[in-house]
């Protein structure tokens, strides 16, 4: 019995330090790197701007939830009643000037947002190396964005911006002529 409760007394503590140190990297650079995300930086540009010392395996998932959340990625297809869950953020102020943020659910308006289906994820997994090729031709800050996302081996949805159609178009192109 003695095992178990140090097992879960142990446990425990790894869970309460993974949460202490997300929710510390999250005050010191969360700001940041969302706004970065916004005005389009790769992982790797974001990482040369930041002071803090943060992973970039970390960094990489902090990009990721940041555009799952905003909508620029869909993990469901378009339409579905999942995909159309969007998150806002509001910012409330308590009497005593603490500063809060609420998860507010709201749908979003899918109707102004098109969406490129993805397989970036099962693309390398199958062939790295034809993987690697077929991106050589995209510029090269369209490619950083395609290698630093931690893509999954499914099909993900991006939203349709002038980026995604660049590198969509290119990579067409150069399937075409092999």
């Amino acid at each position: 019995m003695r095992v178990v409760v140090w097992y879960n007394i142990k446990m425990s503590s790894e869970i309460f330090q993974n949460a202490l140190s997300g929710f510390v990297t999250d005050v010191a650079v969360g700001d940041t790197v969302r706004a970065l995300v916004r005005k389009g930086y790769s992982v790797s540009r974001i990482k040369k701007h930041l002071d803090y010392p943060i992973s970039e395996e970390k960094l990489r998932q902090m990009v990721w939830n940041c555009l799952i959340d905003t909508g620029v990625i869909l993990l469901t297809e378009p339409g579905t009643s999942d995909a159309k869950r969007g998150y806002t953020y509001e910012r409330d102020r308590s009497p005593y000037g603490t500063v809060t943020y609420r998860r507010v659910a709201s749908d979003s308006e899918e109707a102004e947002t098109s969406y490129l289906p993805c397989e970036f994820g099962s693309l390398r997994k199958k062939d790295p190396e034809g993987f690697e090729i077929s991106l050589q031709t995209l510029l090269p800050e369209d490619r950083e964005y395609i290698l630093d996302l931690p893509w999954p081996v499914a099909t993900v949805w991006h939203a349709e911006d002038e980026r995604m159609k660049r590198i969509m178009s290119t990579i067409k192109k150069e399937s075409n002529t092999r």
